[in-house]
């Protein structure tokens, strides 16, 4: 009321003045609506309301990873999970939110194996059949994959984004009548996402020209324009790369095309579920313009294609210019020099550069092992990790980081993040389980003492 007072008290000295009678004077406030923040953030608020009084607070970390993954922050959620393993090492919840994070950072094989250890802690296996599913999928498990999601569906059958993926998974092994079959209820629902599923699923069982007649009759002109090349390049995907594609919206780099991955292998036995069931197809990322090697292939399905990391976004981003297309004809070697007489060629004189030091800290690719606020103890949690990673630890040095309240133990550095994650890989076959971890430029990390 306080904003409408000076308002009121003009109307009454106008009223008064005019001799209007006040009552015929009518004030209309208009209630404005403020919207509200999301479930999950929400959630995350409360959760981290609760961390500010308890930091070392096990539901609350789990509830912040929880929403965070919601949010579509996965590297909030990690920080959250493994200082929640730092509380509870042996609780579900943690192990089934790193499971997820590894899905959401593109780790299926980590987030199968994380699955592994929520089973084997007591995890419920319908909770995240979906997205274990999926994570079977983009290892080109697909048998194991639709296992998972049928188990989920036995749970929640009106799971939309689980038919969808279930769907993929048929045409991925080759069965177009199963995968027709379980996506028709959404087609006859005109479910979108459905339809940009279906293209998919028909370019991956080698009908492109039918996947590219359904993108430009259900899509905007400009989107199934762009979505055209891909279409056309699914079959020469490996099936892991496939779900990848159709599921996550990530197609390999060009040189990968049709290659497997060798860190996807399962080096155990694929879990099957042994419990009864009480048991987004819409791609992300940027378009980038095709390099010139790729472009002469991309043409044959649009007249101005594209290629890159990922696969254009269906809602999304105008076409960038390839800057190295737009200058290949631009050579100052092919110019000859014109000089005024007397004039200096400044093109001859090289300028004197003083380099930059380099950072006291620079940005390098580590192993973390463990994590722990007592970095006393690191010494010895270090000489306990080597004796039981089987001799791959042997030529390498502890060092340790800060890590908000706690510390990261690690090992490292690393010519580059592959280097780095051949190990993660090869210390989860001996039964150890470690992260990948990158520097930023001038964090500390320091030897351990």
């Amino acid at each position: 009321m306080s904003f409408f007072r000076p308002v009121i008290v003009r109307f009454i000295a106008l009223a008064a003045a005019c001799s209007v009678p006040l009552c015929s004077v009518t004030l209309a406030a208009q209630e404005v609506v403020q919207p509200m923040p999301s479930a999950a953030a929400q959630q995350l608020n409360e959760a981290l309301r609760r961390l500010a009084q308890n930091p070392e607070s096990l539901p609350a970390l789990i509830s912040a990873g929880r929403a965070s993954i919601e949010l579509d922050d996965p590297d909030a959620a990690e920080g959250f999970f493994v200082r929640a393993r730092g509380v509870d090492p042996s609780d579900h919840r943690v192990m089934s939110g790193l499971a997820l994070v590894a899905l959401k950072q593109g780790d299926p094989g980590l987030a199968l194996d994380f699955f592994d250890l929520a089973d084997a802690a007591g995890a419920s296996v319908p909770e995240h059949a979906a997205d274990r599913g999926l994570a079977y999928d983009l290892v080109g498990e697909n048998v194991q994959a639709r296992q998972f999601y049928d188990i989920a569906l036995s749970r929640n059958p009106d799971s939309s984004e689980t038919v969808r993926r279930l769907a993929l998974s048929y045409a991925i092994s080759g069965d177009q009548d199963a995968s027709e079959a379980t996506l028709l209820p959404l087609l006859q629902r005109r479910d979108l996402a459905a339809y940009r599923t279906r293209a998919f699923a028909l370019a991956i069982l080698g009908r492109e020209d039918e996947a590219v007649a359904i993108a430009e009759t259900m899509l905007p002109a400009r989107l199934a324009r762009r979505m055209g090349p891909y279409l056309r390049y699914m079959t020469r995907l490996t099936p892991a790369q496939q779900a990848m594609a159709a599921n996550l919206g990530r197609f390999p780099d060009a040189a990968e095309i049709g290659i497997e991955d060798p860190r996807l292998a399962r080096t155990e036995p694929p879990a099957t579920p042994s419990r009864t069931a009480d048991s987004r197809l819409v791609p992300t990322g940027e378009p980038l313009a095709p390099s010139s090697s790729q472009s002469a292939e991309l043409a044959v399905a649009d007249p101005a294609p594209v290629s890159g990391e990922e696969l254009p976004a269906l809602l999304a981003a105008e076409e960038r210019a390839d800057l190295a297309d737009a200058f290949a004809d631009f050579d100052l070697a092919d110019t000859a020099p014109v000089n005024a007489a007397g004039a200096v060629d400044i093109t001859t004189i090289e300028p004197a550069r003083e380099a930059p030091p380099p950072p006291v800290h620079p940005s390098r690719h580590w192993v973390q092992v463990a994590t722990g606020q007592n970095v006393s103890a690191f010494r010895f949690d270090w000489r306990r990790i080597v004796r039981n990673a089987g001799g791959l630890l042997d030529d390498q040095e502890p060092y340790r980081a800060r890590w908000n309240s706690t510390n990261r133990l690690v090992t490292g550095p690393f010519e580059n993040a592959d280097e780095a994650q051949d190990l993660v890989t090869a210390l989860r076959r001996e039964g150890v389980r470690t992260f990948r971890w990158t520097s930023s430029e001038g964090e500390e990390v320091l030897a351990l003492d």
